[in-house]
């Protein structure tokens, strides 16, 4: 039996796993039910859940004491302030390196909080937390918790963000322990999880604690083309995009990285008469692959043919046999899937174009994560002997 869910456009912008940054402002203005970090510091607050997991972890740490929550969520109203105050202040290079423009800042959702060694003089924009002692005990555990450290001194080239140490995002589990594992910053695991789209293969993880299971589902029509869906023309095949990024102006090639730099005047494909594979602009005449000749139009790729059966309606995919996976029902401003009757599932957008769903299999789950199923009511079998006891105490 099956359960369908409707997904809307609003739930692209929603959810603990929205990438908020420079590219991706906040769409929907955000008013989550908040709680206090801890009872001694009112004034800090993050999204229920997230709070209920960090004051959890710094409690198993013995850590309460040690380290204190310094800044949560923030309204707009507030993150203009800083961003202004800190122009004054510190001036453009710096507040550009450590303070997000107002509604690019993850603070603003209710899911990220700045934490510090609890000392005498701790600074509100840098608090030190550094790799050693209870702070770097945290850091080691704070995936276990559903946090993550947002921004890392080896990904500042992908997050454009200066190195924070005391900067923890909550995404929830299992997706913090699998960028951790995979070393992964979220705008790396946001694009990996494309790979994992709900009409293709599903990635599966589980622990000691609960098995899940994840998959992508495109929410805009962009999306929904670059991902893997039947092809209609071709019944029981499905189309794949290859592993190497392809370009629609060259059907049934794909761009691979090289190391030689582009040469505008040979364009890495020379023309011959090729009647078995026409190219509409020269009829009579296909492509062929000149060896380690850069594509000018993509600089730093080059151009190879892709070994599988190439779809002429769809350059640079592949047809490869379809599964059977069910169809997403999509309209203008919805999509339906259909998930296993009783599943407990969470969904969360990724503000960009899609949905990321996560279904748990099993009844060990992190507390608040979930949004649980009606399930239905179950009657144990009785054996025999208990069957003629009852039957004796009625009569």
């Amino acid at each position: 039996m099956k359960q369908m869910i409707t997904l809307k456009r609003h739930h692209i912008h929603i959810g603990n796993l929205i990438l908020v940054n420079e590219t991706y402002p906040i769409i929907r203005p955000f008013h989550p039910p908040l709680v206090p970090v801890e009872s001694s510091y009112a004034a800090i607050a993050l999204q229920r859940t997230a709070a209920a997991l960090l004051a959890g972890a710094l409690t198993d740490l013995s850590a309460r004491e040690k380290i204190v929550p310094v800044s949560g969520f923030r309204p707009l109203r507030e993150q203009r302030q800083i961003y202004e105050d800190s122009l004054k202040e510190n001036g453009r290079e710096f507040t550009e390196k450590y303070v997000a423009l107002p509604d690019h800042s993850e603070h603003q959702t209710g899911l990220a909080i700045d934490l510090g060694e609890n000392k005498a003089d701790i600074d509100f924009i840098r608090p030190d937390f550094p790799y050693e002692g209870i702070c770097q005990e945290f850091r080691k555990r704070a995936a276990d918790y559903g946090f993550i450290e947002r921004y890392q001194k080896e990904k500042t080239a992908v997050t454009h963000i200066a190195h924070e140490p005391w900067h923890f995002r909550y995404v929830g589990g299992p997706h913090a322990a699998l960028m951790q594992e995979h070393e992964l910053a979220l705008e790396e695991y946001i694009l990996w999880l494309k790979r994992f789209p709900y009409e293709g293969e599903h990635l599966f993880t589980r622990n000691d604690r609960y098995e899940a299971e994840i998959f992508y589902v495109p929410m805009t029509e962009d999306a929904a083309q670059a991902s893997a869906e039947p092809d209609a023309a071709r019944t029981g095949f499905a189309l794949t995009e290859d592993a190497a990024r392809p370009r629609a102006a060259r059907t049934g090639f794909a761009l691979t990285e090289i190391s030689a730099e582009p040469n505008a005047a040979r364009p890495g494909f020379g023309l011959t008469e090729d009647a078995a594979r026409p190219r509409a602009a020269r009829p009579g005449f296909g492509h062929t692959e000149i060896p380690a000749e850069p594509d000018a139009a993509r600089p730093g790729f080059a151009l190879t043919e892709i070994p599988a059966e190439l779809d002429t309606a769809r350059p640079g995919f592949a047809l490869t046999e379809a599964s059977a996976k069910p169809r997403a029902a999509v309209t203008a401003h919805t999509v339906r899937i259909a998930l296993p009757e009783c599943t407990a599932y969470q969904v969360s957008g990724n503000n960009i174009d899609g949905c990321i769903v996560t279904l748990w299999h099993s009844r060990y789950t992190l507390p608040g994560q979930i949004r649980q199923q009606r399930r239905p009511k179950t009657v144990p079998a009785h054996d025999e002997k208990t069957k003629k006891e009852s039957k004796r105490r009625a009569g």
